[in-house]
């Protein structure tokens, strides 16, 4: 508490969202605490002198936001030879506006590069090295509120390439007669 008061603190109040004050068992002139619900929590003191009639200090605010969450969908599984693949989401909270997709070192070496931008509506588009070697490579998304810069969250994700499937051939041509069966086919 500041601004040269007289007397001394008899409590401490706080409120939420506007809501009703409510006591805080202190009457230090310094009070601390990490408020754990996010909205905007109020504080301020009663001062007493003497017999004079306690008086309130101006409140101060404090604006907590919410925990940045982000859902995911299923991890991408593309073809061999894709260029770009999504990375869904269903929900989110705390309006997160940012990311910043950072692959391990499995990854990078096999092409991919990390990525940062604007969080889009409900999915990121990663970009996926051509020709990239068959096989499952991981990387961190990190979700990120740019103001105030004290918050984001991360998420590993995996991305697996598949090989293209071949055809093959189907071997065993025949000709048979009616009402009779073939020989069973085969695909090699």
């Amino acid at each position: 508490l500041g601004g040269g008061f007289v007397g001394s603190v008899v409590q401490w109040e706080k409120r939420l969202n506007s809501g009703a004050w409510s006591s805080i068992a202190t009457t230090a002139t310094t009070y601390s605490e990490s408020p754990s619900i996010p909205g905007t929590w109020e504080y301020r003191a009663l001062v007493g002198n003497g017999n004079c009639t306690p008086v309130y200090s101006t409140s101060f605010s404090v604006v907590v936001n919410p925990q940045l969450t982000i859902t995911l969908g299923q991890n991408p599984e593309v073809c061999l030879n894709t260029t770009s693949t999504s990375l869904t989401f269903t929900s989110t909270t705390g309006n997160p506006e940012g990311y910043v997709l950072e692959f391990n070192a499995a990854a990078l070496s096999a092409g991919f590069n990390n990525q940062n931008g604007n969080l889009g509506a409900n999915s990121i588009t990663i970009n996926v090295p051509y020709s990239t070697t068959p096989g499952v490579y991981n990387a961190n998304l990190r979700v990120i509120k740019y103001f105030p810069a004290c918050t984001s969250v991360s998420y590993p994700i995996t991305i697996t390439i598949s090989a293209s499937p071949i055809a093959g051939t189907v071997s065993s041509s025949q000709t048979i007669c009616s009402g009779t069966l073939p020989n069973s086919l085969t695909l090699s």
